[in-house]
């Protein structure tokens, strides 16, 4: 679990091979059909597995059952239409973005994609119990104390205020843009750990 720490540098290095996936496509395609190869790209590199794991949550908690039929709703392999609905609105969404940043030429920023998203997986595990007690991800959750907490949370901020503005030139407006994203990170976290809590709640009555 000391690993944990390093999760958004994982995120740099896939980051940056979507970049490049990136500026080759748009060699041959319009920023449309770029924006495409860049989504599949992201879910091959990955291996679909957080798309999966996102569609099994929302199965599970808009399925109004309790804890014990939730657990085994995101156990099962069958696509429900609660999972359905989330995978496809996360790729039209992706796919809407990374056609707005190319057409406002900031592709560089899709870099930062993968190094956020891999920081809120910190977050989210950060003081978090784990639901199973063999579950998947019983290595990681839980497990993340607040010194790997803080300096990831520092380190990531370093690396996107030093890449974007000594590699890209970034405007200071452009660079606390992309700063702010981790703010929004802690906003749904904190909405998204309620409304399942909430959900968890409703269940037991």
């Amino acid at each position: 679990h000391k690993t944990i720490t390093y999760f958004p540098l994982v995120g740099l290095v896939l980051g940056v091979l979507i970049y490049i996936i990136g500026l080759v496509s748009g060699i041959f395609f319009d920023s449309f059909i770029t924006s495409i190869i860049v989504t599949l790209a992201l879910v091959i590199l990955t291996g679909g597995l957080h798309i999966d794991g996102l569609g099994d949550t929302f199965d599970a908690i808009y399925s109004y059952r309790d804890k014990e039929r939730m657990l085994e709703i995101m156990k099962d392999s069958r696509l429900g239409t609660n999972s359905l609905l989330a995978i496809m609105f996360l790729i039209l969404l992706k796919i809407g973005f990374i056609y707005s940043i190319i057409n406002n030429s900031l592709l560089w920023t899709v870099i930062f994609m993968p190094v956020v998203a891999r920081l809120g997986v910190i977050v989210m595990m950060y003081k978090t119990v784990t639901p199973r007690e063999n579950g998947m991800g019983n290595l990681f959750i839980g497990k993340a104390s607040t010194s790997m907490f803080t300096i990831a949370i520092l380190y990531t901020i370093i690396l996107i205020i030093g890449i974007s503005k000594l590699i890209f030139l970034a405007s200071t407006f452009e660079a606390m843009m992309l700063i702010s994203t981790i703010i929004i990170l802690f906003i749904f976290n904190n909405l998204f750990k309620d409304r399942k809590s909430t959900r968890l709640n409703s269940s037991h009555k």
